[in-house]
Order: C-alpha cells, then structure tokens, then sequence
C-alpha cells in the first residue's frame, strides 16, 4: 500500500512545468542607436533550468543582417552577439 500527502506550496518555489527550460540572462537585448560604420557585441547567458536536460540549436541569421552569433557550451552557455553595422 502507498500513500501520499498533498501540502500547500510554499512562496518562491516552482511547480514542475515551471522547472523545464532554458533561462536568459539578460532577457532582452537591446542595442540603442547604432553608428554606421562600427561593431557591437552583446552576451546573454544561457542555463539549462529543471528536472530535463533540453537541447537547442543556434542558427546563424544571414550574412546580409550583419549579425552573428556565437555559442560557448557548457552547464552554463553563453551566446555572444555581434552586429557589424555597414555605411
């Protein structure tokens, strides 16, 4: 025979749907007025959050956008943007 007891959650903690994904860090990237000519760059952290290993791919934008991106692997990843801004 097996038995369960059900409590009420605490304040702060996740349900399990809640425990899948990924988490950003910044959630948003925002590079402002740009100068023609110049390059700017931009990291966002990438962690692996919850119960499930999850996997993703990083797809380079084309080379018309002037942005490229460039992923470190790891328990915690890092994305690192680039834009290159053209006259």
């Amino acid at each position: 025979m097996t038995s369960s007891v059900a409590k009420p959650l605490a304040t702060g903690v996740r349900t399990m749907p809640e425990m899948r994904g990924f988490e950003l860090y910044p959630k948003e990237v925002a590079f402002g007025v740009l100068k023609e000519g110049c390059t700017y760059s931009c990291s966002v952290t990438i962690k692996n959050v919850g119960i499930d290993s999850c996997r993703f791919k990083i797809k380079q934008p084309p080379p018309s956008t002037g942005l490229k991106a460039r992923y470190t692997p790891g328990p915690v990843s890092c994305l690192e943007f680039t834009l290159f801004t053209v006259l």
